[in-house]
């Protein structure tokens, strides 16, 4: 059998048995790892210890009155119903033992305890002390700790140190405060997302005149801020230069430019500008401009998010002048063969309502917010007219959300050796809103739920979210969705040569009545499968499954390390006429080495070799890439606006 670029589908038929059976064995190892038990359960009063062997975690009270021991835990109502009927049947087992994973106390000479700030809360913050380590030799644990190397030296003096104003502006401790728990981890974890530090760490101590008050020592580390990006675009070169964090200001700059003949589609440049928490206002600037032959734009944003628990007022502004663009920015479904021009602006306000119960939903948040999102299209194309979607758009849209979240540190899963602060929680909503244009009017609603826990024992972390969305246009229900996905991360599984970890991603989604313009698509960067990157294979309807496992190295080499991953995708496209399963499987399975410096603000450098067995016309069976990735976020248990587009 001779391989080629458009291979068949029915000459693939021992070929598809062979990795369906490496697929699901995979999920069955990975399944299998992740169950090794390796962690220690304690009841601190109302508050649950975990001590895992790469995760230490722990719980916030289920309720505010004090109580000493775990059957406590039962007067919770939503305890005590899958408590009651855990031995009825066997899934119901499952489900308690999922969700509220109760174990017993351990025996006390394994307990290992969090850092205990209790000696100091409550007491008044006299002085603030900031203390900022060079990127290259130092650590946080150890603030005596240098390097005397050359070429760190020459990296720490050439960088500017992140300002100490910028420090204050981005922690929740201020002078003539009081210290609680939640305040220092939260000012650490601020500091964590700022792009430019990457680690930091905040000591409590009395203050040596007066032992009422204390002094607190914010450890920074910064990264060295400035950088480089190279890529190919039609086997041309693109190079992007950027900096984080200017002058130790943290500001943020950005130019990209494409090496291409002048009448390449990519031909041309974007600059960009970032700034995060402008003045201490929890305000974040961006914008950017777009040159090239296939789109020519300018993007302006404002906003203030939720991040912070204690923010109260959250907003923002979004504008997008585009002069000619193939798409819809913000909407990556949207598809077209002719070029656009148009103006969106898209504004929000929300308001946060704190929650104090004696019930499960103590600490919890309720959200209401509002959006008004206008669109104006200009010389639109004959072939366009009859679509209301390029019609002057006026839409509103009001929300109402619920939230709890708190987040636990770990290492090693989309990160490499820096402090990762996962999130656990969950949050609901429900949005309705009403578009209007001069030929129709339309009503909205949207539902949305996502949750993220870990899994004890030693289980690993399991993420889940649904949205379900729909415009009524009078009974005839429009751009309908439907999508489910799902995460599962393996615990960290210790080897001689290295650690490991284990992951599984699966996407579900659906439309119903889209426009006919509106696609989902198998390509890699609109959330497909591996190494697949043509645009053809689209529809209104898709299954994903990713599995990865991924090998960290333990050694370094001038601060860079390693991490070794294989990975086996599958992924099903259609038109949501028929069952999604009826229609052809893309597989996609491969390997690749990661490469990352956290002293460095340089993206993970990755080489990934990917084999693709049956590929539409025009496309390789085979994917080599090279090139630079963005780091994995999370996702949290707080509202942004709320109309955003589900469908990709």
């Amino acid at each position: 059998m001779q391989l080629n670029n458009n291979l068949s589908y029915y000459s693939f038929a021992k070929e598809r048995f062979i990795l369906s059976f490496l697929f699901f064995f995979n999920i069955l190892i990975t399944t299998l790892a992740s169950s090794l038990p390796d962690n220690t359960i304690i009841f601190e009063n109302d508050t649950i210890v975990i001590k895992q062997q790469d995760t230490t975690i722990t719980y916030i009270p289920l309720r505010t009155s004090a109580r000493t021991n775990a059957d406590s835990l039962h007067k919770d109502p939503i305890v005590e119903f899958f408590n009651k009927n855990a031995s009825k049947r066997q899934i119901n087992k499952w489900i308690y033992d999922l969700l509220i994973n109760e174990k017993k106390p351990a025996n006390k000479k394994n307990i290992n305890y969090l850092e205990d700030y209790s000696a100091f809360e409550g007491k008044k913050i006299k002085n603030i002390y900031y203390k900022r380590l060079p990127p290259f030799g130092s650590s946080v644990k150890d603030t005596t700790k240098k390097d005397d190397n050359w070429v760190a030296k020459l990296g720490n003096n050439t960088r500017f140190p992140t300002s100490t104003v910028i420090l204050r502006n981005n922690i929740s401790l201020k002078k003539g405060g009081y210290v609680t728990r939640e305040k220092v981890e939260e000012s650490e974890r601020l500091l964590r997302q700022l792009g430019y530090i990457s680690e930091a760490k905040i000591i409590i101590k009395n203050n040596h005149v007066d032992t009422n008050y204390v002094d607190v020592l914010v450890i920074s580390k910064d990264q060295f801020h400035h950088a480089f990006d190279a890529g190919l675009v039609h086997n041309y070169p693109k190079v992007t230069l950027y900096s984080t964090n200017l002058f130790g200001q943290g500001l943020g700059f950005s130019q990209s430019y494409t090496f291409t003949p002048k009448d390449d589609p990519y031909h041309g440049f974007i600059i960009g500008i970032r700034v995060r928490n402008l003045y201490g206002s929890l305000i974040n600037l961006r914008g950017a401009y777009t040159n090239r032959n296939i789109k020519k734009e300018l993007n302006l944003s404002v906003d203030r998010d939720f991040y912070r628990k204690k923010t109260k007022n959250g907003g923002g502004l979004i504008i997008n002048r585009s002069y000619k663009n193939y798409s819809i920015t913000g909407s990556g479904q949207i598809y077209l063969d002719i070029p656009l021009e148009y103006f969106i602006s898209n504004v929000w306000y929300g308001r946060a309502f704190h929650i104090k119960s004696n019930n499960y939903f103590d600490n919890s948040i309720f959200y209401l917010s509002a959006q008004n999102i206008t669109s104006k299209f200009f010389n639109i194309p004959d072939s366009l007219d009859d679509y209301h979607f390029f019609d002057n758009n006026y839409s509103y849209f009001i929300s109402a959300a619920l939230a709890k979240r708190s987040y636990y540190k770990n290492k090693l899963i989309y990160s490499f050796g820096r402090t990762e602060d996962v999130p656990f929680g969950f949050m609901a909503s429900i949005t309705y809103g009403y578009n209007h244009t001069p030929m129709i009017q339309r009503h909205y609603i949207g539902l949305h739920f996502n949750t993220g826990k870990t899994l004890i024992p030693n289980r690993g972390y399991l993420a889940m979210s649904v949205d379900a969305t729909t415009f009524f246009n009078h009974t005839d229900q429009e751009q309908g969705t439907i999508r489910l996905k799902g995460t599962y991360i393996s615990h960290l599984i210790h080897a001689r040569c290295c650690k490991m970890r284990n992951f599984i991603d699966l996407i579900y989604l659906r439309g119903f009545n889209r426009l006919p313009f509106e696609y989902t698509f198998l390509k890699e960067s609109k959330q497909g499968i591996t190494g697949f990157t043509s645009m053809l294979e689209r529809g209104k309807e898709k299954f994903v499954i990713k599995t990865e496992n991924v090998l960290f190295k333990r050694k370094r080499f001038w601060g860079f390390q390693f991490a070794y991953f294989s990975f086996l995708d599958i992924g099903f496209i259609g038109d949501g006429r028929t069952m999604i399963f009826k229609n052809t499987p893309y597989f996609s399975f491969g390997a690749g080495l990661r490469i990352r410096n956290d002293n460095l603000v340089f993206k993970t450098l990755q080489i990934r070799f990917a084999f693709l067995p049956n590929v539409p016309p025009g496309m390789d069976f085979y994917n080599i890439d090279i090139k630079s990735k963005s780091i994995r976020r999370f996702d949290d248990f707080y509202p942004e606006r709320p109309f955003k587009p589900v469908f990709y």
